[in-house]
């Protein structure tokens, strides 16, 4: 390797600390030639770079501006930035980013250019004005970043946050949002309307504020901290269909049915925030009261199931009539589970003793409960014995009433043994001349074929023959 040495001018070697310095000035030189190339590389590949001279004509362009615009170099060089022009900004834009520059400042901006095939692309541009060695701005540097896509995700998150703001606002329901720590941050019109205060009042309440007033249906105090809401962000579990009362300064009530999901932000294991969806059901509540109450009124018995054979409703009677089976009886509960209650509880003494006769009836009941219509004795525990009639409706739903007829049933067993024991021949007609009772001395005496009485004894009675009771043979 061949060394050089600093000299002075009458051929004297320099110094060696002389001689170091000019060496480190010369390494140091060459680094920044070095990190400017490397730099010049580095924005070649990622920008997208542009000189225009003076006048606006573009004189310099990378491979980066090229592919994104879909011209080549030289149908570029020579030519003006408006061949690029989209016509999605306004003059004034341009008016604008034109005083900037001139006046030796840097521009920064989104412009919308559109590419040789027609398409448009985004991207965002810095403008920086090159001045000579007096100052004078002698040409423009732009660059630029291809920000098409970023553009796009944010059109689509606006266009989604648009479409998600209407339709918050048609809801009927309210919708409110909360943070981790119950607090509401954002609600829709309705929830402002059913709760009865705007946004700004209801940003400053939580779920368990004392404000609320809230009431369980059955008239008990509402524990804030068992809010759908504030269980929803304990547990991390949605909640359903929870009915709260609100009261007002006036005593009146508003009934809400709320429905209350967890968000969870990705990686965390506890809800971040929680959406509640609550719709003012006061008017349904109150129809509901009074059906309620109007059924309740009823001596008879009344259920109603619906389409799969769950138990909606019935009344103070029905769980009377059914005592034993009132482990079962609630809102949600099958028919099936209901009567095999009452089965195991030994209240239906019709059902027999061993496992056959069991599993007999209870296939029977199923059928008669499936069908159509049903009009049955049913004999209970205790000897009594009901009315049972059931009716399908039109839209599957079961309907039943249950009158208790064991007092009917003890005077017709009275009355039956009386008959019976009439020492001549009696009968009982009903107004169509139906056969409703008789004896067997009255069977006998008129020589009635027994297969009358197959079905029950309520048959016509035959026309030469007609009476309503008979004295007793000599």
């Amino acid at each position: 390797m061949t060394e050089y040495a600093l000299v002075d001018a009458d051929g004297s070697r320099q110094n060696d600390a002389m001689s170091g310095d000019w060496r480190h000035r010369t390494a140091m030189s060459q680094l920044s030639r070095d990190e400017l190339q490397f730099r010049a590389a580095a924005l070649d590949a990622t920008a997208i770079f542009s000189v225009t001279d003076i006048n606006g004509k573009i004189v310099e362009v990378n491979g980066k501006f090229c592919e994104i615009s879909g011209y080549s170099r030289d149908e570029l060089i020579g030519q003006d930035h408006r061949m690029l022009k989209s016509g999605v900004h306004p003059a004034e834009t341009f008016r604008q980013m034109y005083r900037t520059i001139r006046c030796g400042e840097t521009w920064r901006g989104r412009l919308c250019n559109r590419a040789k095939s027609g398409h448009f692309y985004w991207v965002d541009t810095a403008i920086i004005p090159r001045r000579d060695a007096h100052g004078n701005v002698v040409a423009y540097t732009a660059i630029c970043l291809n920000v098409t896509e970023r553009k796009q995700t944010e059109e689509a998150l606006r266009r989604g946050e648009t479409l998600l703001r209407s339709t918050l606002r048609a809801l009927s329901e309210g919708v409110v949002v909360q943070d981790r720590d119950g607090r509401i941050i954002s609600c829709n019109p309705a929830a402002e309307a059913i709760l009865g205060l705007n946004q700004n009042e209801l940003s400053d309440f939580t779920s368990v504020a004392r404000h609320w007033r809230a009431i369980q249906e059955d008239g008990r105090d509402f524990p804030g901290s068992k809010h759908p809401a504030m269980v929803a962000l304990a547990t991390g579990k949605a909640q359903h269909d929870v009915v709260v009362g609100l009261r007002g300064d006036d005593g009146s009530i508003t009934w809400i049915s709320i429905n209350s999901e967890p968000i969870f932000v990705e990686g965390n294991l506890t809800p971040t925030s929680v959406v509640t969806s609550f719709s003012d059901i006061t008017a349904r509540k109150q129809a509901q009261d009074l059906l309620t109450e109007a059924i309740n009124a009823s001596p008879d018995a009344f259920v109603f199931y619906d389409e799969l054979d769950r138990l909606i409703i019935c009344n103070e009677a029905y769980r009377q009539m059914y005592a034993q089976s009132a482990a079962a009886i609630y809102p949600g509960a099958s028919f099936e589970d209901v009567s095999y209650c009452g089965l195991e509880n030994n209240q239906y003494p019709e059902a027999g003793e061993t496992p056959e006769q069991r599993s007999a009836w209870r296939a029977e009941r199923m059928r008669l409960h499936r069908a159509p219509s049903t009009d049955v004795i049913q004999h209970l525990s205790h000897d009594r014995f009901v009315q049972l009639r059931e009716r399908r409706t039109a839209s599957g739903h079961t309907v039943g009433f249950r009158v208790d007829v064991t007092e009917i049933k003890r005077e017709t067993a009275k009355l039956q043994a009386v008959i019976d024991n009439f020492p001549g021949g009696i009968s009982f007609l009903d107004a169509d001349y139906k056969l409703v009772a008789c004896n067997q001395t009255f069977r006998t005496l008129l020589q009635i074929p027994s297969n009358l009485f197959e079905h029950g004894i309520s048959q016509p009675f035959p026309a030469r023959r007609s009476c309503c009771s008979m004295s007793p043979t000599p």
